[in-house]
């Protein structure tokens, strides 16, 4: 319960943000929310599973351009667009999960590594579709949320939605972990073959978290293709699944909130650093995630926790 009524201080906080922040502060967070999200589909079957995946990407730039050539194609507003790139996501991860879970180990790191580049490779060659490298420019959103009209230049109402969203599927999110399925995957991630003597079908259960992780990916990309008015092919990058990667160690794996505040501070760090040295802050940024990561293996949801222990400590 003090779980959620702490969701519910964070959202209201954040839903005033608007009021608060200027065009670009927003839109940096903005940016985090969506970011965010995918950080926590990856956690899903990460930090859940023990699935190390190289194409969650692919499920991102599925659920981007599926929503973006909807919008673009048959105009239909944005909870249909949304549905189309989600849908065109989920079902990619699916039908290559079948295939991606039963490889096993390395095998899995290796299809899901193979299906990045191919996706990265197909969507470069299918120009007249994807743009290639110049990407899809999408307009303006439809949108009016107390007399903003959404836009590239004012990202108030995309904020909101995007907000309203992720908040949305952070609580579903966690209901699955929560729930009889989510002890389910972390016993396989433990100990598969124990898993497997105690009666769990591994295999169908890591499936279903590959499907629901890069169902989630997809709506985080959905997400991202209609509120930054701009996609390209290097959204399929597997590197674009290295960040996720990065983030979910970052902040946390196996926890949900763990990936999301990684991501913000990830991009915080990134904002202020290259304010003070424009040219060396990806190696100012590399060298804090990397003490991180040395120090703290349970990374800064770790660090929050043992400081709230040592405190309570003190207190007694």
């Amino acid at each position: 319960m003090r779980k959620l009524f702490a969701f519910g201080v964070v959202f209201a906080l954040m839903a005033i943000a608007p009021g608060l922040l200027n065009p670009y502060q927003l839109s940096i967070l903005l940016k985090i929310l969506i970011w965010g999200l995918f950080a926590m589909s990856y956690d899903l079957v990460f930090g859940y599973t023990g699935l190390l995946s190289l194409g969650h990407s692919v499920y991102f730039g599925l659920g981007a351009y599926g929503a973006a050539l909807m919008m673009l194609q048959m105009h239909p507003g944005i909870a249909i667009s949304l549905a189309a790139g989600v849908l065109l996501g989920g079902l990619a991860a699916a039908l290559i999960g079948l295939l991606a879970v039963r490889s096993g180990g390395h095998g899995f790191i290796i299809v899901t590594a193979v299906t990045a580049l191919l996706f990265y490779l197909l969507a470069q060659s299918q120009r007249n579709v994807t743009g290639g490298d110049d990407g899809l420019t999408l307009g303006p959103l439809p949108l009016q949320i107390a007399g903003w009209s959404a836009g590239c230049a004012d990202p108030g109402p995309a904020y909101l939605l995007v907000l309203v969203v992720a908040g949305l599927s952070f609580l579903l999110l966690y209901a699955l972990v929560r729930a009889p399925l989510g002890l389910a995957l972390r016993c396989v991630r433990e100990n598969e073959p124990r898993a497997q003597a105690l009666g769990y079908d591994t295999i169908t259960l890591k499936w279903l978290a590959f499907a629901l992780s890069g169902g989630a990916a997809a709506l985080a990309g959905a997400l991202y293709a209609l509120t930054n008015c701009h996609i390209s092919t290097a959204l399929f990058h597997w590197l674009v699944s290295a960040d996720a990667l990065i983030w979910t160690l970052f902040g946390g794996m196996g926890t949900l909130v763990g990936p999301l505040l990684g991501t913000g501070v990830f991009f915080i760090l990134r904002e202020g650093l290259s304010g003070i040295w424009q040219v060396g802050y990806p190696i100012l940024v590399g060298l804090t995630l990397l003490l991180i990561a040395r120090f703290f293996p349970q990374g800064l949801l770790g660090i929050i926790k043992g400081l709230g222990q040592t405190l309570r400590g003190f207190s007694r």
